[in-house]
């Protein structure tokens, strides 16, 4: 069974930024970048209906995207 992820928010002053992330990834931590939103919280709803993905085609590198629907 594995350990529960869990987030943990560290502040430091920014010139000590690099030795406490380096700290962190040696004891095992994992960095992310994330921010404030400033409007707060965000939400979206949703409409499936607005989109009939059939009719999309989306190119990429190496080739068609296909929208794998059921």
């Amino acid at each position: 069974m594995e350990p529960a992820a869990a987030d943990l928010l560290v502040y430091c002053p920014y010139n000590v930024r690099h030795k406490v992330a380096a700290r962190m990834e040696a004891a095992g931590g994992q960095l992310t970048d994330w921010n404030f939103e400033l409007r707060g919280a965000q939400s979206w709803i949703t409409d499936e209906a607005r989109w009939d993905y059939q009719d999309i085609k989306v190119s990429i590198p190496g080739g068609q995207y296909h929208f794998n629907l059921k």
